[in-house]
C-alpha cells in the first residue's frame, strides 16, 4: 500500500494494499499523478484511485531486449526497479535486467539511454535531477558505487540506421 502524509500530518490511504505487488519505487510527475513501478509485473503504472491502476510503461509479452523507439506499452522490461521525472515530466526508468536507463517522453516513445556497452549493473536506486539538462544519479549498493549519467541529443539518424551489407 502507499500512504500519503500531508505537511499538517493528515494522512490517506493513496492505493491499497494487494493491488500491485511488490512495488519497488514511486514517483509524482509536476501535476501530481502518481506512478510506482513493479519489477514482480515488469510494469509502470499509473495510479488512478486507491484500488485502480493503468499500464503506462511496459508489457507482459517477454523479449530477450528491450527495443528503442517503440511505444511505451509495448516496450518489454525484465525488471524495472526505480523511477523518477524530470522537470519537463519526461519518465525515466532503470531497468536492472539489461542494465538499462530508459525516458518515456510525453507522446509514450521510449528512448534507450545506455546500451550493451555501457550498461549499469546492479542499479537499486535512481534519481532525475530538475535542471533543463537533466543529470540521472544511480547508486549499485553492491559495488559501492554511485554514477551520474548525463543526458545528450541523439541524432535520430544514429537510432534508425541499418546496414544489411557494409563494405568499410
Amino acid at each position: 500500500s502507499i500512504i500519503r502524509v500531508s505537511g499538517n500530518n493528515q494522512v490517506s490511504r493513496v492505493l491499497k494494499s494487494g493491488v500491485v505487488k511488490n512495488i519497488s519505487d514511486i514517483a509524482v510527475n509536476s501535476l501530481g499523478e502518481l506512478f510506482i513501478v513493479s519489477p514482480a509485473d515488469h510494469l509502470v503504472y499509473q495510479v488512478i484511485n486507491d484500488s485502480t491502476v493503468a499500464p503506462f510503461v511496459g508489457s507482459r509479452l517477454k523479449s530477450n531486449m528491450v527495443k528503442d523507439n517503440q511505444s511505451s506499452t509495448d516496450t518489454y522490461m525484465e525488471l524495472p526497479v526505480a523511477i523518477d521525472f524530470d522537470k519537463a515530466d519526461n519518465l525515466y526508468i532503470a531497468e536492472e535486467s539489461f542494465g538499462l536507463i530508459l525516458k518515456v517522453d510525453k507522446a509514450g516513445m521510449v528512448t534507450i539511454l545506455s546500451s550493451a556497452k555501457n550498461n549499469i549493473r546492479g542499479i537499486s536506486s535512481m534519481r532525475v535531477s530538475k535542471e533543463d539538462t537533466p543529470e540521472i544519479i544511480v547508486s549499485q549498493p553492491q559495488e559501492d558505487q554511485m554514477h551520474r549519467v548525463s543526458v545528450k541529443q541523439v541524432a535520430p539518424w544514429l537510432n534508425n540506421s541499418k546496414i544489411d551489407h557494409p563494405n568499410y
